[in-house]
């Protein structure tokens, strides 16, 4: 949505301030981190809230505020809805955009081993609510304005109740330019099609979900993290995310597979820290380690969260 204004305060810092006069009772602690999800699904019936701003320094400046809105569908079923806002420097009013709103399905599956190990699935759909960075390279550093479906695992390990390990393994279905990413299923049951290329899933078939050459666009993802309770209320984090493209071609030419640039190498560190009535508070950093003429430099962000 071009020329989209928000006030110079931005929301985020709006909605901070109205955190510290909301009473919620709440006794979960959340491990949710930067670059990482975790085995966590909000409490049936339940509603969380969170916020983020980040100031990302690239070769131009710019933040990006989250909004966030969680809901708790089944006992191990969770759904989240979220939205970004574009804005083209950290504080002063300039260029504004609405970036794109993703829906995340959250599944725990199960506790192993005496709660040793825990495993889950996550399944995000982007969608372009925003500008297109094909039309508009300005944002495509830290926005894509395309469709895109997440896929993988998710898993904790506890080293004695007080120490959690995370690993992230995922899938990126990415929409290419000019491509109709969910148009490459068929579910018409009176078409021949349907049939021979298996509702869209048939990998030997031209113009389906599966088809080699589309995959140009995609990519995988992996994410390891460690985070701990020792000195809570502060419960600090370290993260890696590694990304790579599944095969080469224009559509990684003309934009990142990942926002930050091609086959990132980020690393994370911060800290959240609990109190009663308010979730969490949480500061963070993320570093490219890479050569400095890599698109992100550094990242720095603040996040909150609050659950009903």
């Amino acid at each position: 949505m071009p020329g989209y204004q928000v006030n110079r305060i931005g929301i985020i810092s709006m909605m901070l301030i109205l955190f510290l006069i909301i009473p919620v009772i709440s006794s979960k602690i959340l491990l949710s981190l930067t670059l990482t999800d975790t085995i966590y699904t909000v409490p049936a019936d339940g509603i969380e809230i969170s916020l983020k701003d980040e100031l990302h320094r690239l070769e131009n400046n710019y933040r990006i505020d989250q909004v966030e809105i969680g809901f708790g569908l089944l006992t191990d079923l969770s759904v989240f809805i979220y939205s970004q806002f574009l804005h083209e420097d950290f504080i002063r009013t300039g260029r504004d955009e609405l970036g794109d709103t993703f829906l995340k399905f959250s599944y725990f599956i199960n506790d192993y081993f005496e709660g040793f190990l825990h495993t889950g699935l996550t399944f995000q759909f982007r969608f372009p609510t925003g500008v297109n960075t094909t039309a508009d390279s300005t944002w495509e550093d830290i926005t894509l304005g395309e469709n895109e479906l997440k896929v993988g695992s998710v898993s904790r390990i506890d080293i004695m109740k007080r120490v959690f390990l995370h690993l992230n393994i995922f899938y990126f279905f990415r929409e290419g330019y000019n491509e109709d990413l969910y148009g490459l299923f068929y579910l018409n049951p009176f078409r021949k099609e349907t049939y021979s290329k298996v509702l869209g899933l048939n990998f030997f078939s031209e113009g389906t979900f599966f088809e080699g050459k589309r995959l140009k666009n995609d990519y995988g993802g992996v994410s390891f993290a460690v985070n701990s309770d020792l000195i809570y209320p502060v419960i600090p984090f370290f993260e890696v995310f590694l990304a790579k493209g599944i095969k080469g071609g224009d559509a990684r030419d003309e934009k990142p597979l990942f926002p930050g640039g091609a086959d990132p190498l980020l690393l994370s560190a911060g800290f959240r820290y609990f109190f009663p009535g308010i979730n969490y508070l949480g500061f963070y950093s993320v570093l490219n380690p890479r050569d400095i003429n890599e698109k992100v430099r550094i990242i720095i962000g603040i996040d909150a969260g609050i659950q009903f």
